[in-house]
């Protein structure tokens, strides 16, 4: 299941009552501090959901599928995403160690 902005906030509209811009306007600002913090090279985790990363990714060589040529590949950022602990438990069935 993939949850889109709109949907999220669609879901604080029904369900909080408030209207379409405030939420669309949470939701972003809720993706925006996600943003900045791994664009800082933090970690951020979300309680009984996922936790998300950022790392760098090294120069490498790849091959070009058309010329089967090396050719290098910069340098660049990456975001991971997995989940937490107890999300994990809840998806095994397990209760969630202390």
């Amino acid at each position: 299941m993939t949850l889109s902005n709109d949907a999220l906030a669609e879901t604080l509209l029904k369900q909080i009552g408030l209207n379409g811009r405030v939420a669309r306007d949470i939701v972003g600002r809720f993706y925006g501090e996600i943003s900045a913090s791994l664009e800082a090279g933090n970690f951020v985790g979300l309680r009984g959901s996922n936790r998300f990363s950022a790392g760098e990714l090294p120069q490498r060589l790849d091959r070009d599928s058309p010329t089967c040529e090396l050719i290098p590949v910069d340098a660049r950022q990456m975001a991971s995403s997995g989940p937490g602990p107890e999300l994990r438990a809840k998806a095994d069935g397990t209760p969630r160690r202390s």
